[in-house]
């Protein structure tokens, strides 16, 4: 812990803390449990969010989009991570010299991400709000760090869960260093699971764009959309058996594909299928997945 106490902050007035985990200004200590601090807050906080509002509607940069995920490194999948994980890794590029990164939302039993970034060189520091893999416990609306701190970020299946969005993007704003890459995959067409917010790609790129972060590229999934989503997460209640989804699934990915398969065949245009691929995830993509960079 104690190569930690030089970006740690109070997550209330954002001061240092000591190695005592007492903050410097307000006095608030937080308690440690087997070296884990719990950085959470325990009190209601009243916050205001600043709002960048422009009265555009429907406005989003489709060429932006695709369904192929960047490949930034020659990582090749491990046992126990799943697709999302592995893709959102080969995103990131080797670190030059020392580089701290940050997981939000990183698990309760595994960090999900610190395999791969420590393979491709980073220092990396995650947060949860719970369990005991977690360098730290803290809630993502009110991060424990110094301002400026991360040169990575990288959070996945958190942000449907967090009651206020902006604000928890106002803090990834604060946290990371200008410059800092941010790699976010966050729940769309995806059933309840305890969740607040599903983000459509609009709501994603209003969320980044309204908080002062670029985004660079966004990733939707033809693969996990809301069809086998809701299959495999509950559907009326229960799971289909995974044979019967199989079965399901392939049958809704022929008949969405079936009219462009068959106009591909007649004119000779193979980019037919890519293109009912790409309108399909469009509309059903079960998550939405963005490559971006603090301003």
């Amino acid at each position: 812990m104690q190569n930690t106490v030089n970006f740690l902050a109070c997550p209330y007035c954002i001061s240092p803390l000591q190695s005592d985990m007492r903050c410097n200004s307000c006095n608030t200590t937080f308690p440690v449990k087997n070296s884990q601090p719990d950085l959470r807050i325990q009190r209601p906080v009243t916050v205001d969010v600043k709002y960048n509002y422009t009265p555009e509607f429907g406005s989003f940069p489709w060429e932006k989009a695709s369904l192929n995920w960047p490949v930034m490194n020659d990582l090749t999948k491990k046992a126990g991570w799943d697709n999302v994980e592995a893709n959102m890794l080969i995103s990131v590029p080797k670190a030059e010299g020392h580089k701290l990164s940050l997981d939000i939302g990183c698990g309760h039993n595994r960090q999900r991400f610190q395999e791969g970034l420590r393979m491709l060189g980073y220092s990396t520091f995650g947060i949860d709000i719970d369990g005991n893999a977690p360098d730290a416990l803290a809630d993502a609306h009110f991060l424990p760090f110094a301002d400026n701190t991360f040169d990575l970020i990288m959070s996945s299946a958190v942000f449907e869960h967090l009651k206020n969005p902006f604000l928890a993007m106002k803090e990834l704003h604060r946290v990371a260093k200008p410059g800092a890459k941010i790699v976010l995959c966050i729940a769309y067409n995806e059933p309840f699971h305890i969740s607040y917010f599903h983000h459509s790609p609009l709501a994603v790129h209003e969320l980044m764009v309204s908080m002062g972060i670029t985004p660079h590229q966004f990733i939707l999934s033809w693969e996990w959309n809301s069809f086998n989503s809701n299959l495999h997460m509950g559907f009326a209640g229960s799971r289909m058996p995974a044979f019967m989804q199989k079965i399901f699934e392939k049958s809704v990915k022929t008949y969405a594909l079936f009219p462009a398969r068959i106009k591909g065949l007649l004119k000779g245009d193979r980019k037919k299928v890519d293109a009912a691929k790409f309108s399909f995830a469009r509309s059903h993509s079960g998550v939405v997945s963005v490559i971006a960079t603090k301003d």
